[in-house]
């Protein structure tokens, strides 16, 4: 159904430009007594009369479909006796932003929910791994996880989950090999404070704790001291 309304708008929009131009050229430009003598043509005059045509039903579709569209804030995920159990986007966001970073081994940047009509739901979710990983792999682990967790906020009304890797934030060694790795990964293990924040983030009434470094050391600090004036000419 996407593939067809993105059809039918690539149509509207070249018959309204080409209806544009058939009006507009008889009024500008050197060539307005050329193009005003194409009106007395039937056939030129039918094509005419026939984007026009095709244009005012466009623009009636579009006014329809802006008047009836409501937008999908809430999922329905149970009615029954009158009664309806609903599910706000911002909570399947916070959910699928916890199952993918609930290893450690990446940050989630960006939750995109979408609910279509039947309130089927599309997860579009772009992580960061801290680390060079395996993203055929990792990608099979955090599909699983995610339909797993998100399954039981939405049941049988989840959709398609989209998954989009950016650059990791330290690069290095890739392990060959397409299987899913149970250890994570690489062996990474998070952090004290990547853990804390986590606890921050979905916690209601924690004190907050010290920054997170995301399971990066950070150099240490090298304090030059200033040499007094006078030593280089006693030394």
């Amino acid at each position: 159904m996407e593939g067809f309304k993105r059809f039918c708008l690539i149509v509207f929009s070249l018959v309204g430009i080409v209806l544009l131009g058939a009006l507009a050229l008889p009024w500008i430009g050197p060539w307005t007594d050329l193009f005003a003598g194409f009106f007395a043509l039937d056939w030129y005059l039918f094509c005419v009369e026939l984007a026009l045509l095709a244009v005012a039903i466009g623009f009636v579709a579009v006014f329809i479909r802006g008047v009836t569209m409501r937008r999908h804030n809430d999922v329905v995920v149970l009615a029954e006796n009158g009664a309806q159990v609903t599910i706000a986007r911002s909570a399947i966001a916070s959910q699928a932003t916890y199952l993918a970073e609930q290893d450690g081994s990446c940050v989630v940047t960006k939750v995109v929910v979408k609910v279509h009509h039947h309130d089927f739901v599309d997860v579009k979710v772009s992580v960061q791994p801290y680390q060079s990983v395996n993203v055929r792999a990792e990608a099979q682990k955090l599909q699983l996880t995610l339909r797993e967790g998100l399954a039981r906020l939405c049941g049988e009304g989840l959709g398609t989950i989209t998954l989009r890797f950016l650059e990791p934030r330290s690069t290095g060694e890739i392990a060959p090999g397409p299987t899913v790795d149970e250890d994570g990964a690489g062996g990474f293990a998070p952090s004290i404070t990547h853990r804390a924040s986590r606890e921050i983030r979905y916690a209601i009434g924690e004190e907050a704790v010290a920054a997170p470094d995301y399971g990066i050391d950070a150099s240490p600090t090298v304090v030059v001291e200033p040499t007094p004036m006078g030593a280089e000419r006693e030394a």
